[in-house]
């Protein structure tokens, strides 16, 4: 499949980025070279200690493993990178850490309790999943190639809005971001890029992401709770919204490149009325 085509598969239908982003509240993150397959935690080159630890970890409820690379890193010999997100109200906490590749693998898999909170510059997590998708290989390793801050991710979800991935630490999740320069914002993605933040229900994502473009705010100063018919968004200064958000069935569209045409649900954001 070529770029271009791979480009015509994301505009094909007009589908909504906000509220796609995954809705766990905690993300980790775990440095691992080489290929990932299709499925990567059961088919990268992880140890079998480490892979069970993970899967055990992404299985679950509410949390969720992904794995990055970077060509630069052919291997883990100055240690393994771990970062880990989780969402409480308006902050991400997020957290890096460095680990000896001999680490008990339950340390790995819970760094988000032994890793200090650090300050961090925004860094990129850009799918570039191969096995499982081709456009994320194509857009994904194009972009990551003009970014060499950036790293490799693997499946993100919404293989259709390659390139696709993540910024660290805000835990805001983009898509259709082609832009190297967008992926390094200091203040973030451009709203019409942003999916959401990770951590809440896609029609709580769709909301904030209203509240965002309305008040021409950083999407990371929000947060959100209810349900559809009356999500409630709380913002800097005590301010807050309700949104009602509308579930909405579009045409069939294929959910990746190399699978059939499937209906599409997406969640459109009404009025948002100020509730302050």
């Amino acid at each position: 499949m070529t770029t271009a085509t791979c480009s015509e598969q994301s505009s094909a239908v007009a589908e909504p980025l906000a509220g796609t982003a995954p809705t766990q509240s905690r993300l980790l993150i775990v440095e691992q070279p080489g290929p990932w397959g299709a499925k990567a935690l059961q088919d990268s080159r992880l140890l079998p200690r480490v892979r069970e630890a993970l899967l055990s970890y992404d299985a679950q409820s509410k949390q969720k493993v992904l794995l990055a690379r970077r060509d630069t890193r052919p291997t883990l010999a100055d240690g393994r990178n771990v970062w880990s997100m989780e969402r409480v109200g308006t902050r991400v906490l997020s957290r890096h850490a460095v680990l000896p590749v001999t680490a008990d693998p339950s340390l790995i898999a819970n760094a988000h309790a032994t890793a200090q909170e650090q300050p961090q510059s925004a860094t990129a997590f850009i799918c570039t999943n191969s096995a499982r998708d081709k456009c994320c290989a194509l857009l994904g390793r194009r972009t990551v190639a003009a970014l060499p801050d950036a790293w490799q991710i693997s499946h993100v979800g919404g293989h259709r809005f390659a390139p696709t991935g993540l910024l660290f630490p805000s835990g805001v999740f983009a898509g259709r971001m082609s832009d190297p320069d967008a992926w390094s914002r200091a203040d973030g993605p451009p709203l019409p890029h942003m999916r959401g933040r990770m951590g809440r229900a896609p029609w709580q994502q769709a909301a904030e992401i209203a509240v965002a473009e309305l008040t021409g705010t950083n999407l990371s100063a929000f947060d959100s709770a209810g349900p559809a018919t009356g999500v409630e968004v709380s913002g800097p200064g005590g301010m807050r919204w309700t949104v009602s958000v509308q579930e909405t069935t579009l045409p069939p569209r294929s959910p990746s490149c190399s699978k059939s045409a499937e209906a599409a649900t997406v969640w459109l954001a009404g009025q948002v009325h100020s509730a302050s």
